[in-house]
Parts: structure tokens; C-alpha cells; sequence
């Protein structure tokens, strides 16, 4: 049976998050975790923040499929909060380490995705110029990744709600106006 080594790698770097520091994580750590030789993990990786790398990509690749298939976008909202609940451990991890730009970078892009295909294949503002949909899905985007990043560790964090809050804001009924998206 052929082993997929950055498959394995990732895998056993996500359970290794569970039990130390990210920063302190070596490759000599995931060497031995994954039962491979040093030399066999820098023929798949070249270091330790390509691994980390590679964990936002997969992350980000799993999210972004998952949103692509929201029905609308209080779905999307849904599916962003849940997903960035249940993979917590890996954000928190990154968040205070020395790639918190990186991650804030992926959530940002990650939902910056999400809305515009939102944004186009919903049709939300029909009459609305490219550059200004562009400045739209900019603000929202900024305003969504920083709830999510600034958000997620709260004690009383409740994704269906603060979903729903979200969609409420965004589309305009918090001032008591609905705006149609």
C-alpha cells in the first residue's frame, strides 16, 4: 500500500498542534511522528513553514469547496463560522505564532472568495459598476474576516447566531432596512 508522506506529514503535524506549541514543532518531531527519516521529509517539504503552508492550503481548499456550495450567503456565513469552529486549535495556533499574517491573509482570501462568487452568481446588486461590487465585496470581506479571526475565541461563541447576526447586518435589517441579497 503506497503511503501519501505529505498527506501523513499534515496529518500527523495537525495532531502534534494538539499537543505543542507550533513553534516548537521541528522537523525531527514530524520525522518520528510519522515514522519517515529526515531526509524523506525534505524530499516533500523544505521545512517546517512549508508544512505550515501546506495546512492553510488544505484548509483553505477544504472552506473554499465548502462555500462554493452555499445556497445563499447566510449558508456561506454558516459554513465559514462552523468550519473556522471546528479547526479552532490550528487557528488559534497560528494566530500567536510567527505566521498570524500568513493565516489573516488566508481567512481574508478564503472569504474574499466566497463572496464573490456569492456576489456574481447570485446576482445580489444587478445594477450595480464591477469597480463598485469589487469595493463591496472588499468591505465585506474585511468586515467578515475580522469577525471571524477577532471572534473566534470567545467564550460564547455560537456560529448559527452569530451567522445569523452577520447576515442581519450585511443585508441591512439591523437599521431596520432589507437589502436583497
Amino acid at each position: 500500500m503506497t503511503v501519501n508522506v505529505k498527506e501523513l506529514v499534515y496529518e500527523k503535524f495537525l495532531e502534534l498542534l494538539n499537543k505543542k506549541n507550533i513553534d516548537k514543532i521541528t522537523v525531527k518531531d514530524l520525522a518520528e511522528a510519522c515514522g519517515i527519516s529526515r531526509q524523506t521529509f525534505y524530499y516533500h517539504f523544505q521545512d517546517i513553514l512549508d508544512v505550515v503552508e501546506y495546512a492553510l492550503l488544505k484548509l483553505e481548499e477544504a472552506i473554499k469547496k465548502r462555500t462554493a456550495a452555499a445556497k445563499d450567503l447566510k449558508e456561506m456565513l454558516e459554513i465559514l463560522l462552523d468550519d473556522t469552529l471546528e479547526h479552532q486549535q490550528i487557528f488559534e495556533q497560528l494566530l500567536h505564532s510567527k505566521w498570524q499574517e500568513e493565516t489573516r491573509n488566508i481567512v481574508k482570501d478564503i472569504v474574499m472568495s466566497g463572496m464573490r462568487s456569492m456576489m456574481r452568481e447570485k446576482n445580489w446588486f444587478p445594477d450595480m459598476r464591477e469597480s463598485d461590487m469589487e469595493l463591496a465585496n472588499c468591505f465585506y470581506t474585511y468586515a467578515i474576516a475580522g469577525v471571524l479571526i477577532e471572534y473566534r475565541d470567545t467564550e460564547v461563541y455560537d456560529s448559527k447566531k452569530m451567522a445569523e447576526d452577520l447576515y442581519r447586518l450585511i443585508t441591512g435589517q439591523v437599521l431596520g432596512k432589507e437589502v436583497h441579497v
